[in-house]
């Protein structure tokens, strides 16, 4: 493209037919993509959020344990 051409014919590339929206995605995904982002803006060490992931993964299960079958 020339410095002369519209802007209008410049096209976005289509998205891959496999990926789909996030808000598509099921729920525990959109969770992961969230808490991933969250991590990254905030620059949380790789290890720290695995030991801090590691607490709450524990937490949680006991949540879940508790509530039975």
């Amino acid at each position: 493209m020339n410095s002369l051409e519209p802007a209008a014919a410049i096209k976005s590339p289509e998205p891959a037919p496999a990926m789909k929206s996030l808000e598509d995605a099921p729920k525990h995904i959109q969770l992961a993509v969230d808490l991933i982002e969250l991590l990254e803006q905030n620059e949380i060490d790789p290890q720290l959020a695995l030991d801090a992931l590691a607490i709450v993964t524990d937490d949680c299960q006991r949540k879940v344990d508790a509530r039975g079958p």
